[in-house]
């Protein structure tokens, strides 16, 4: 959804750039974008805020447990094997969960973790860092006052909602 809006925004986002070149720290060829999302970036984004100096980092929050429940599911739906030895997209994984495979419970651990790095990491630089809820609702009028940029015309991008009976949607 944060790629999609990015992109609705005229800017060149990739999502998920190449997990070898982020473990190699290869980040030049992230040049030719204005910005990038998903787990590679997640993984390395003290690296790339050394790399890129000026840039702006957006962490997108949501509930925990229907975080938990997407990432389940999108680990279910994965061949699994790809994530074993030294692959990049392995390194990745336990870089950013501390594990390559699903754990609830070190899961959890991760995501708050996570959350509490990213706040801690920008403390002394606030108007670097928006924190965003797209589930609960942020959208335009977040984003867009945090870039310098206009509410565009077009209504905020959901992508990827999950179709589940009982449960939320998720973006």
């Amino acid at each position: 959804t944060l790629d999609g809006a990015l992109n609705l925004l005229g800017l060149r986002s990739i999502h998920y750039p190449s997990p070898e070149d982020m473990v190699a720290r290869n980040f030049a060829y992230l040049d030719d974008y204005d910005a990038a999302t998903d787990i590679s970036i997640t993984a390395y984004f003290e690296d790339l805020d050394r790399h890129f100096p000026g840039s702006r980092f957006i962490l997108t929050i949501r509930d925990l447990d229907p975080w938990l429940a997407s990432i389940e599911g999108h680990f279910a739906v994965r061949d699994q094997r790809k994530y074993l030895g030294d692959s990049p997209a392995g390194i990745i994984r336990e870089r950013t969960y501390g594990r390559r495979d699903f754990d609830r419970g070190d899961f959890i651990q991760a995501y708050h973790r996570h959350h509490e790095h990213v706040r801690a990491y920008f403390a002394a630089r606030p108007a670097d860092l928006l924190i965003m809820n797209i589930t609960a609702g942020d959208g335009w009028e977040v984003l867009c006052p945090f870039l310098g940029m206009a509410v565009p015309g077009v209504k905020w991008p959901h992508l990827h909602r999950r179709k589940q009976a009982a449960a939320p949607r998720v973006a």
